[in-house]
C-alpha cells in the first residue's frame, strides 16, 4: 500500500507533535527531580549549619528551627514521586524540628533520620 504526500506529511506531522510531547515531559520531569534535589540539599546544609553553631549558642534558636521544619517539608513533599521512602524521612526529620525536644537518640535511631543516614541516601539520588 502506498501512501500518498498528504497522507506523508500528516504522518510526519503526528510523528513531530508526539516527539514534542515526549520532550517536554522530559523536560519537566527534570526540572522536577532538579528542585527535589536542590530542596534535599538545602535541608541538609542548612541543618548542617544549625548543627555546627550549635556549640557556640548552647540554646534553640527557634526561628531556625521553625525554618529548617520548613526545609524539610518542602524536601520531602518535591521528594514523594522520585523517592518515597526518602520523602517520609524528610517529614518525620520536619516533626523532628517543629519541637526537637520532644525526640530522643533512641526516636531518631530508629526512625533513621540522622542527617549522616539522609545525606547517603541523597547522594544516591546523584548517582540515579
Amino acid at each position: 500500500m502506498a501512501l500518498d504526500i498528504q497522507s506523508l506529511k500528516l504522518l510526519f506531522s503526528s510523528l513531530a507533535q508526539g516527539i514534542s510531547v515526549i520532550t517536554n515531559y522530559r523536560n519537566k520531569q527534570d526540572e522536577k527531580y532538579e528542585l527535589a534535589l536542590y530542596a534535599i540539599y538545602t535541608a541538609t546544609t542548612e541543618t548542617k549549619n544549625y548543627i555546627t553553631t550549635w556549640g557556640r549558642r548552647r540554646k534553640h534558636d527557634t526561628s531556625k528551627e521553625i525554618k529548617l521544619s520548613k526545609l524539610w517539608n518542602e524536601a520531602g513533599i518535591k521528594l514523594k514521586n522520585i523517592d518515597n521512602d526518602l520523602a517520609q524521612k524528610c517529614i518525620v526529620k520536619a516533626d523532628y524540628w517543629a519541637n526537637p525536644d520532644e525526640w530522643t537518640q533512641g526516636d531518631i535511631k530508629e526512625s533513621k533520620i540522622a542527617l549522616n543516614i539522609i545525606i547517603k541516601e541523597s547522594r544516591k539520588l546523584l548517582e540515579a
